[in-house]
């Protein structure tokens, strides 16, 4: 093995050779990251491309060791500026669909969700529109 991704190839049950590879390839996991809203945190030395590695992998946050003096500290306030402004991610919407949400701190209508600490209770209230008349509707709660 190369160490990088080494493929190697067997014949399946079909008899067609099939390449496999030793683990997941970048875009591979990138599309794994990005389909389960998880945002990986590199720390990384002056030697790599920082914006390559952003666009390889769109959610990634990337420190430079040579830039930060305390990763500990940058590392929490990045983790605490994603938590203090929760949001909704809508997927999936029909043509034809439009969805719209406001968020409040703790069930009142006039605060809005930023600067939320951690433990605060919000209310998501969400506006479903259509100008037609849809055959079936699905909703996914989770």
């Amino acid at each position: 093995s190369s160490g990088i991704n080494a493929e190697y190839g067997r014949v399946d049950n079909t008899r067609k050779y099939v390449y496999e590879t030793d683990y997941p390839s970048l875009v591979q996991t990138a599309n794994m990251l990005l389909r389960n809203n998880t945002i990986p945190i590199f720390i990384v030395s002056g030697k790599v491309d920082k914006t390559m590695l952003t666009k390889m992998i769109p959610n990634a946050k990337v420190f430079d060791m040579a830039d930060v003096s305390n990763l500990d500290i940058s590392i929490r306030d990045y983790y605490s500026s994603l938590v203090q402004s929760p949001g909704v991610t809508l997927v999936d919407i029909p043509d034809g669909v439009n969805v719209s949400y406001t968020c409040y701190k703790s069930g009142d209508p006039s605060s809005r969700c930023t600067g939320v600490a951690t433990g605060t209770e919000l209310t998501y209230k969400l506006t479903v529109c259509t100008n037609t008349c849809l055959e079936e509707v699905a909703v996914a709660t989770e």
